[in-house]
């Protein structure tokens, strides 16, 4: 049995791997990426011309579908990526940080309901939040509200006093951990 013979087999499992990948997260480029230079590196090992140029045609159709997953709208040039892990998310919004303020917790003044603690509760903000500052995305909106609270103070009654969050969770947290925590309060109900 030749590589060729096993071709259809293997686009079948590029299918199947692009697919669950898509329908998972998004779509994870760089695994599907990995898996074209994998097809790449066996078809090169030892086969025919006729059989690298087939695993070719198979990693370029991986690759275009990847391509084709991908949303096509692009965001603000400084906007930062939005890819985040929501259960660590959760994590974090539990986890106490020290700021320039003192100790505190995402969940000590935020609830995960509609509920007003301390400062608004979050439960369906990703409803909300992507309509509230035209022209930024909801997660966006998160984002600059954590990292930068006094650029959009939310309405309540009685309102919200200024610098009421501390100022400084942008350099308290990395720039994974903001993308988790982003992840996770646009996914409460």
């Amino acid at each position: 049995m030749t590589w060729y013979d096993l071709a259809p087999y293997y686009r079948n499992i590029a299918s199947s791997t692009i697919n669950f990948y898509t329908h998972y997260r998004g779509v994870n480029v760089k695994r599907t990426s990995v898996f074209c230079v994998l097809l790449l590196i066996l078809a090169a090992c030892g086969r025919n011309p006729a059989e690298v140029a087939l695993v070719q045609q198979t990693a370029d159709a991986i690759q275009a579908a990847t391509r084709a997953a991908i949303p096509t709208s692009t965001p603000a040039p400084d906007a930062p990526a939005m890819v985040g892990n929501p259960a660590v998310g959760e994590v974090l919004f539990n986890t106490t940080h020290t700021t320039a303020s003192g100790v505190w917790a995402c969940s000590q003044c935020h609830a995960i309901d509609g509920t007003r603690l301390i400062g608004p509760g979050l439960g369906g903000l990703r409803d909300r939040a992507g309509t509230t500052v035209v022209g930024q995305s909801a997660e966006e909106y998160v984002h600059t509200s954590i990292v930068d609270p006094q650029a959009f103070i939310v309405q309540g009654d009685p309102p919200y006093p200024e610098n009421l969050m501390p100022q400084d969770f942008g350099q308290i947290l990395t720039e994974d951990e903001l993308n988790d925590l982003v992840a996770y309060v646009l996914t409460l109900p």
